[in-house]
């Protein structure tokens, strides 16, 4: 076995686990804070700057 390439991704994103807000964000805000969501994946196009997303019950899950 070789060793790995030292290669930073600086595309790599940390995912906060799905208890963070409800455990940490103070008790007054929990209600608008974010929420972890399961949903099937729709499309996915970038439009004027922006991504816009859509979902479809049908679609590939994913955590949202």
């Amino acid at each position: 076995m070789t060793d790995l390439p030292r290669i930073i991704s600086v595309d790599d994103h940390v995912i906060e686990p799905a208890h963070l807000f409800a455990t940490w964000l103070p008790a007054k805000y929990r209600d608008r804070g974010p929420k972890p969501l399961t949903m099937g994946i729709g499309e996915l196009e970038y439009v004027g700057g922006r991504y816009r997303i859509t979902t479809d019950p049908e679609g590939p899950p994913t955590d949202w």
